[in-house]
């Protein structure tokens, strides 16, 4: 089967779970290849034990520390895009992470995007005007963060450099008034990470990797910006969707971290859903659900 009417499935995963484990076994299909970011905190060799029959399994071997709100989750999802588009010309190409499992089978998700050339990316312009909200992503760009990668981290180290960088935080904005977006007259557009995508768009996402670097590198959850503004900022933006097909739910609205973990008692809610994904799951609180789900 030729790839250019096969799908890519792009995982982000950081453990090796039941959930990961169904969720390689409801892709595995000949329409499709799937292609694994393994953190680089963990050891790859529990991952071994993953094989598929009919689609090609793929482990990359371009791998990436993940910190929550680190410029690294954008280079995990470039390695990922990087590593399918070097195998070939794939039809769609899907962001999912290890917690996320289809909704819909495999004849449905390919009947669906057969004939489709669209973006389904949720994106919206940030505009610091409209509120609170706004004004914290905006300043997820505007304002420099060059120790990022320590925030969250225990240990005495980390504290120091976090201290340093809320410091900086606090010099570039309210003695030396600088704004990155606005020095450089940057439209940003902000929404969930994940997407499924055509292959002359991700094949352009690719190209601007150097400006990617430069806007992105030194921001604060930059993996729900880049895409978006990279897009939306060229002559492909009439083709988003601004739907990106996926069932998540946030019980606190105010904590993007920390998704709605799927249960026996949301089933009817998943089954009726009209998205093609969701996540979150975890075979820790619910194993029932995600046996459910993919197995009927």
């Amino acid at each position: 089967m030729t790839k250019e009417i096969k799908h890519a499935y792009l995982i982000l995963a950081h453990k090796s779970t039941y959930t990961l484990h169904k969720l390689i076994e409801s892709l595995d299909d000949e329409r499709n290849d799937i292609y694994i970011h393994i953190d680089l905190k963990s050891e790859i060799s529990s991952f071994k034990e993953y094989k598929t029959k009919t689609a090609q399994l793929n482990f990359i071997t371009e791998r990436y520390p993940i910190i929550w709100g680190g410029f690294n989750m954008v280079l995990a999802e470039l390695a990922l895009l990087r590593a399918a588009t070097e195998n070939g010309k794939y039809k769609y190409y899907h962001l999912l992470s290890g917690n996320d499992l289809p909704l819909k089978n495999q004849n449905e998700i390919h009947n669906f995007f057969d004939n489709k050339q669209l973006a389904y990316i949720e994106s919206t312009l940030v505009d610091p005007q409209n509120g609170r909200f706004w004004r914290s992503i905006y300043r997820r760009i505007s304002v420099r963060r060059f120790f990022i990668k320590y925030k969250g981290q225990d240990g005495l180290v980390p504290q120091v450099f976090s201290n340093i960088d809320r410091m900086l935080i606090l010099i570039q904005e309210k003695i030396l008034r600088r704004d990155f977006v606005k020095k450089n007259k940057l439209k940003l557009y902000y929404g969930s990470q994940w997407f499924s995508l055509p292959d002359d768009i991700v094949r352009y996402v690719l190209s601007k990797s150097e400006s990617i670097q430069w806007i992105f590198g030194n921001s604060y959850i930059p993996d729900e910006l880049f895409l978006q503004t990279i897009i939306e900022n060229s002559s492909l933006k009439e083709r988003i969707e601004n739907d990106n097909l996926r069932y998540i739910v946030f019980d606190d609205e105010k904590d993007s971290k920390h998704p709605h973990i799927w249960k026996m008692e949301d089933y009817n809610k998943l089954r009726f859903s009209d998205c093609f994904f969701a996540r979150k799951f975890d075979d820790t609180i619910d194993k029932k659900i995600i046996l459910k789900v993919t197995d009927g």
